[in-house]
């Protein structure tokens, strides 16, 4: 084990009890015996608690003075929005600063003599940094980071595939094409769902259940620009059918896309009148347009 990877994630599997008792023993008879390997181990602790120090010191502080600026009770009611997004970004970072202890420990950086609050930051922008390189297509270059971790979040929490009203749900494997397609669909395989209902709309190319069912599993396969061609297609024709659904798919598409003024469009227009959507799409308003303010 001489690669840094495995030394910090042998660092961190010590530090979250997730070794053997053997294990355990072994890893204290080495910072016995191996002054280099203690250096390390205290130096990889000493930062990650740093890094967990800080950002509850940053989480508390900000919580409060956003507990403080709310009057309104409906807005204290997305409260859990704000945990859950702070959570998700404090999983990240401890996550990251493994990467980033591999990353500088064997260059001149000056990064391990910053402060939390300083590692922090440089971490949280390469999180950012590596999200928006690693799916270009998806992101829209002129939002900043705090859009893009946002949106991400609100998408994960709102989005989920609309269910299987198509074809009733087989006990078997189906032998027709439309039954296969929705019996992967309801399996969660959105992939070989994806390929028999493209196969399908060669044939159909205006069929409305084809055209959304595919938009649904091209969104759980991040493929969002063939999703919203679909779901354009389905709303350009002036199609009745799921026509509160188009709209709340592609708000979401929007979101995930950070195209931020779309997305409310689309949302604020669900939220005036009576459909099942106006719920979440008032707390997606909510959370979007608090973050303008």
């Amino acid at each position: 084990m001489n690669k840094l990877s495995d030394i910090y994630e042998l660092f961190d599997n010590f530090e979250n009890n997730r070794l053997s008792k053997a294990e355990k023993e072994e890893f204290q008879k080495r910072l016995e015996s191996d002054d280099n390997f203690r250096i390390e181990f205290e130096q990889y602790h000493d930062i990650i608690v740093g890094i967990k120090a800080a950002s509850e010191e940053k989480l508390r502080d900000g919580l409060k003075e956003l507990d403080k600026s709310i009057i309104d009770p409906l807005i204290r009611s997305t409260m859990y929005y704000v945990y859950r997004v702070a959570a998700t970004i404090a999983v990240l970072l401890i996550g990251a600063a493994i990467i980033y202890l591999t990353k500088y420990q064997e260059s001149d950086s000056d990064l391990l003599t910053n402060s939390p609050d300083v590692l922090i930051d440089e971490i949280q922008k390469d999180i950012i940094d590596s999200l928006k390189s690693s799916d270009n297509s998806h992101i829209n270059p002129n939002d900043n980071n705090e859009d893009l971790l946002l949106a991400m979040n609100l998408f994960d929490e709102y989005f989920e595939s609309y269910p299987n009203n198509l074809v009733p749900q087989s006990r078997g494997v189906p032998t027709d094409s439309l039954e296969l397609a929705m019996y992967y669909y309801q399996l969660d395989d959105y992939k070989n769902c994806l390929v028999i209902l493209t196969d399908l709309l060669i044939k159909n190319p205006d069929n409305n259940d084809l055209l959304f069912y595919s938009a649904i599993c091209l969104m759980n396969n991040l493929e969002f620009e063939q999703a919203l061609s679909h779901l354009n297609k389905m709303s350009n024709s002036g199609t009745e059918v799921y026509k509160d659904e188009i709209k709340w798919y592609t708000a979401l598409i929007y979101l995930r896309t950070t195209h931020i003024d779309q997305a409310l469009d689309l949302l604020n227009i669900l939220s005036s009148y009576t459909n099942d959507y106006k719920n979440s799409s008032e707390s997606i308003v909510f959370a979007l347009s608090d973050k303008k303010k």
